[in-house]
């Protein structure tokens, strides 16, 4: 399990730039980038930018023996980072057996598959009401999170914000006339997802991922991953909603107790 004290953040890889961490924590930030090949390729890209902006400004400070060091550790290493990550290059990307292009997930998807447990955990307690109501220009104003425009017939059960590795994301359990219960997660932050939607089996359900620009979302539900993979084209196609819309509830209530039977005798029973 991933701790917060092991989550690599980008002020720990600045850091590592700078070679500024110790031994560990350098080297949890290099096993980091050898699972990213792409963000270990921008790391790289950044110490050549810095090096020849300093040539250019002709302010290249000289070298002490330390920071000499640690500057050429830091390059060795991340060399050896950037040597390992062009091998996963060549795992991950070079076609399968069936022809098919594969990619290694987005780091996101972990706190998408927690947020949908916890709403799906919400919705079994009748201790913890839903909140179905969304006033998008709320969203945006505050985490900067546009939400994908849902097609007729959807509606959302529970929107909630939680934490994430990009910071904060929205989390939405929707009810579909004819797909069940789903949910859809959107942060903001660049990440490696696909700019078309990729699905995939993940902690026993299926889960598709895409990003649009600086917004990432993923979509998770019980169908399979191809069934999973279609919707999120559609809602890819949808567009995004402006920030004027507002997604309200429905007239009459609509709630995950057709899926989660027992929430139903718990909400019952609940006191009033």
């Amino acid at each position: 399990m991933t701790t917060d004290r092991n989550r690599i953040c980008d002020i720990d890889i600045n850091a590592y730039v700078d070679g500024e961490l110790d031994a560990a924590r350098a080297c949890e930030v290099e096993r980091h980038l050898s699972q990213r090949p792409n963000d270990a390729a921008r790391v790289m890209e950044d110490l050549a930018g810095r090096s020849a902006l300093r040539l250019i400004a002709g302010k290249a400070r000289p070298f002490t023996p330390r920071a000499e060091r640690r500057a050429g550790g830091t390059r060795l290493s991340l060399a050896a980072v950037i040597a390992f990550a062009g091998l996963s290059v060549m795992t991950l990307v070079l076609p399968n057996a069936g022809g098919q292009s594969v990619a290694s997930p987005p780091s996101y998807l972990d706190d998408a598959m927690m947020s949908h447990r916890i709403t799906l955990m919400r919705a079994r307690m009748a201790s913890q009401p839903e909140a179905p109501n969304l006033d998008v220009h709320d969203l945006m104003r505050e985490t900067g999170i546009r939400v994908p425009r849902l097609p007729a017939g959807w509606r959302v059960l529970d929107a909630q914000l939680f934490p994430s590795e990009y910071g904060p994301a929205l989390q939405m359990l929707v009810h579909t006339e004819d797909k069940g219960v789903l949910s859809i997660f959107a942060v903001r932050g660049a990440s490696t997802a696909p700019t078309e939607p990729s699905a995939e089996r993940m902690d026993g359900r299926s889960i598709a991922y895409w990003r649009k620009g600086d917004l990432s979302y993923a979509l998770i539900g019980d169908g399979t991953p191809e069934e999973i993979d279609r919707i999120a084209d559609h809602l890819e196609d949808g567009g995004l909603e402006q920030a004027d819309a507002a997604i309200r509830p429905p007239a009459h209530r609509v709630t995950a107790l057709p899926v989660l039977p027992d929430a139903s005798a718990r909400r019952a029973n609940a006191p009033a």
